[in-house]
């Protein structure tokens, strides 16, 4: 398992630090993308060798490493809020957020039959990566329920899962941009 520690944090500050460091790449998740992307294409060209791809199978698969870090990233999260500021802030938001909610996942249901999807696909093959909260808290916890339930290794769900989340977190930063490209355009 250390070997295992050994490849993947050091693969991990690396590639985050590369991505903090490319000025828009890093506005839009880069340091993320890198470590999701990076490792993935280097293990589809078989660069690397078999004893480190076995030190991280062991590490990932079977000491289930991936529960541990998906338990204490949701755990951490919901114990570390205050619980104050956490009631009063729900009942404020509660509404607004149910509302916006369902206009997402409605409008999202008719783009993607637009599109030539089923509501099945669209609703949990798209909309709810986008939802879900990222990659870690979001991808991999689904993944680990569409196999349950489905029957496939998780693998097959974040490969089709991570790209929506991926283009759905890229697409608010991209039209807040071009709204404040245009802003400046007509103050010229």
């Amino acid at each position: 398992m250390i070997g295992g520690f050994a490849v993947i944090m050091t693969l991990g500050f690396l590639l985050a630090h590369i991505g903090h460091t490319i000025p828009v790449f890093k506005d839009i998740g880069g340091p993320a993308i890198l470590c999701l992307m990076v490792p993935s294409i280097l293990v589809y060209f078989h660069l690397f060798n078999d004893n480190t791809m076995k030190t991280v199978h062991l590490l990932m698969k079977e000491a289930n490493f991936l529960y541990f870090v998906i338990a204490c990233l949701v755990v951490g999260s919901i114990l570390g809020m205050n619980r104050k500021i956490l009631i009063q802030g729900m009942v404020r938001m509660f509404v607004p957020l149910v509302i916006g909610t369902v206009t997402a996942v409605v409008t999202g249901l008719l783009v993607g039959k637009l599109c030539g999807y089923s509501l099945y696909h669209t609703f949990f093959f798209i909309i709810v990566p986008i939802i879900g909260g990222g990659i870690g808290e979001g991808i991999l916890p689904l993944s680990l329920a569409y196999s349950a339930l489905l029957g496939q290794a998780p693998d097959v769900y974040v490969a089709q899962l991570a790209p929506a989340a991926v283009v759905g977190n890229i697409l608010p930063f991209s039209a807040q941009v071009s709204c404040h490209v245009s802003a400046c355009v007509v103050r010229i």
